[in-house]
C-alpha cells in the first residue's frame, strides 16, 4: 500500500486550521502563502513544486512585501474566491497536476510570475530574448536580484526597521 504525504500544521489553533485545510487535506491559501482569516501568519513552502527552493525564496520575498504593506491585494472575499476558482480548475482540468491544492509543474513558473506581478516586478527574466524566455531551461540565477529590484522600485518605509525587529521566524520540525 502506497503512503501519502500530507502537510499539516498541528501547532495552529483549530479555529485557524479549519481555514487553511479542508476535510480532504487540500490547502486553501492565497498565492499559497496567506489566508485572510488567519491573521499575521504566512506559510512558506506549502506549495508542492519541483522548484521548491526558488518558489519558497520568491514566496518569502512576497511575504516580506506583504508584511511591509507594499502589496495591493484583493479583498479577503476576492482572495478566497480566487483560491476556490484555482482549486476547482485544477481538479477539473488538470487532475494530474493537482496535489492537495498545491502548485505543481507545469504551473510553477506561472505561480512565480503571479508573485512577481503582485510585487510590481517584471516577469521577464531574460530581457530582449523572448525566444530564450519561452524555450530555454529556467535559470534560478535570473531571480537573484529581486531585493535590489524592489529597493529600486520603492523608497524604504520608516517602518521597515520596526517590522524587521518584530518579525519572528519559526521552524517546525
Amino acid at each position: 500500500m502506497a503512503q501519502v504525504f500530507l502537510q499539516d500544521i498541528p501547532f495552529l489553533e483549530e479555529k485557524y486550521r479549519r481555514h487553511v485545510f479542508d476535510e480532504e487535506g487540500t490547502i486553501h491559501l492565497y498565492r499559497h502563502l496567506i489566508h485572510p482569516h488567519v491573521p499575521q501568519m504566512g506559510f512558506v513552502g506549502y506549495n508542492y513544486t519541483f522548484c521548491a527552493q526558488l518558489s519558497a525564496e520568491i514566496g518569502a520575498r512576497w511575504l516580506s512585501e506583504y508584511i511591509k504593506g507594499n502589496l495591493s491585494l484583493p479583498s479577503p472575499q476576492n482572495m478566497l474566491e480566487d483560491v476556490t476558482a484555482e482549486l476547482e480548475w485544477r481538479k477539473k482540468d488538470r487532475p494530474y497536476a493537482f496535489v492537495s491544492g498545491a502548485c505543481v509543474t507545469p504551473f510553477t513558473f506561472h505561480y512565480i510570475d503571479e508573485l512577481l506581478e503582485d510585487m510590481g516586478l517584471s516577469t521577464r527574466r531574460k530581457p530582449g530574448n523572448l525566444f530564450g524566455e519561452l524555450m530555454m531551461p529556467a535559470d534560478p540565477s535570473a531571480y537573484k536580484n529581486l531585493r535590489q529590484e524592489l529597493q529600486a522600485k520603492q523608497q524604504p518605509s520608516l517602518n521597515d526597521s520596526a517590522i524587521a525587529a518584530n518579525v519572528e521566524v519559526t521552524s517546525v520540525r
